[in-house]
């Protein structure tokens, strides 16, 4: 159950969402971490996962300064205008949470059908599009960029768990000026977005 798998038909994995990654991402995670994850399961009336992992108590330490530099890498995505589009509610939080950290405005939709219709009418600096959406997905999404009302111009990330090379070369060659390969950190994120920007 912690292997990666994928769904048989593809429009399955558009319907109902996700690409089978979860618990084997989940299970990485825990190892990295020198933990253990196990599940208890019974049959018509559902499943217990449990997650363990050994922390150390943090030692007290000075908080460094940060020098004039540091400072204005740090306000430099404030003020933005960013479009995020997820339709996993999790992904939504977390990122929004890291956003917000950073003091953009950030707008949430949860499929591409919104999406476009928000990139029409709306104002963005940059766009974060979910490759396996409902309605449109990510990469239909961006090919019809060059029909947009607005928004032609701002860049595209795709945000996807198909972590390899060959997908990341596909989707720049559909228009994503940047691929984030999920699940990504605060700082990849952030430098993802800054870079493009």
């Amino acid at each position: 159950i912690f292997e990666e798998y994928r769904q048989t038909e593809l429009d399955d994995n558009r319907v109902f969402g996700g690409a089978g990654l979860g618990l084997s991402i989940v299970k990485r995670l825990v190892s990295a971490m020198n933990g253990s994850i196990t599940v208890a399961s019974e049959l018509n009336v559902g499943s217990t996962f449990s997650v363990e992992i050994p922390f150390k108590k943090a030692l007290k330490t000075a908080k460094k300064p940060l020098v004039e530099n540091e400072k204005s890498n740090l306000q430099s995505l404030k003020g933005k205008r960013i479009l995020l589009a997820d339709d996993d509610l999790l992904n939504q939080k977390i990122t929004a949470h890291i956003l917000n950290k950073e003091e953009v405005i950030i707008t949430v939709v949860k499929n591409g059908l919104e999406a476009l219709e928000i990139l029409n009418t709306q104002d963005f600096d940059v766009a974060l599009l979910d490759i396996n959406m409902p309605e449109i997905t990510g990469d239909m999404l961006i090919q019809q960029k060059a029909a947009f009302k607005k928004n032609t111009q701002i860049p595209f990330l795709a945000l996807t768990g198909n972590a390899t090379q060959e997908h990341r070369e596909n989707y720049l060659k559909l228009g994503f000026t940047d691929v984030i390969f999920k699940p990504y950190k605060f700082d990849e994120l952030v430098g993802k977005i800054e870079g493009c920007l």
